[in-house]
């Protein structure tokens, strides 16, 4: 449950940037992967991002376009020791006319959001309101016959795969709009799960798009 909660907070921000819709349809595409030990892995790496309970999830996002580069970052810590967690979020986006931007035209948003009992708050609990259907939940998937391809480290610990755009609902639990396939690397240590990237191009804008997230298992408390 912990993980969940971060993760869809984190998908919350970093999708809805880059035009994600959610689909209810089957894809069958083919894919590659043709031994065992190969399914071995993808089975031992979905057990991974099932189980793991990691208590910082970092994720940063580059958004290339038109020569600018749109950084956001993050931040979900959750306390192992109730159901809560908070939020931190930054990220840039274009000024728009009559903002106050000091030097430059882009503009920086940031702000904490924070979760507890099903509801969340963004002024540290003065006010809370029960958490809405509009929030993503992210997922991974890497059953063999969702993927297009993929690669497996001679250790078994880490795997890069390609996701078509049209399958990504299948394997992310939410709709990505790329344009050609989308790389997913998963790295782990065989228990648990270090970082995951996903990099494609943006269908509408062509723009490149790589999300980098990963996981800390250190122990937070969060005083709210």
């Amino acid at each position: 449950m912990k993980k969940i909660i971060s993760l869809f907070l984190v998908v919350l921000c970093v999708f809805s940037m880059f035009s994600c819709a959610k689909d209810d349809g089957e894809n069958n595409n083919d894919q590659s992967g043709n031994s065992e030990n190969t399914v071995t892995a993808l089975d031992k790496v979905n057990g991974i991002i099932d189980d793991s309970l990691a208590t910082r999830i970092v994720t940063h996002v580059d958004y290339t376009y038109g020569g600018e580069t749109f950084k956001g970052r993050y931040t979900t810590q959750i306390d192992r020791a109730s159901d809560k967690s908070q939020f931190d979020f930054s990220y840039q986006r274009l000024a728009i006319p009559g903002e106050d931007v000091s030097d430059s035209h882009i503009k920086t948003i940031a702000g904490t959001v924070y979760y507890k009992n099903g509801e969340v708050s963004s002024n540290k609990g003065a006010n809370w309101q029960t958490l809405g259907s509009g929030y993503l939940e992210f997922s991974l998937d890497f059953s063999e016959n969702k993927l297009t391809s993929y690669e497996v480290s001679e250790d078994g610990n880490d795997i890069t795969a390609k996701v078509s755009a049209e399958n990504s609902m299948r394997v992310f639990g939410t709709e990505i709009a790329a344009e050609g396939d989308i790389t997913v690397t998963v790295d782990t240590n065989g228990e648990y799960l270090y970082s995951v990237t996903i990099s494609y191009t943006a269908k509408d804008t062509g723009a490149t798009v790589v999300v980098n997230t990963t996981y800390d298992y250190s122990i937070v408390t969060l005083n709210f």
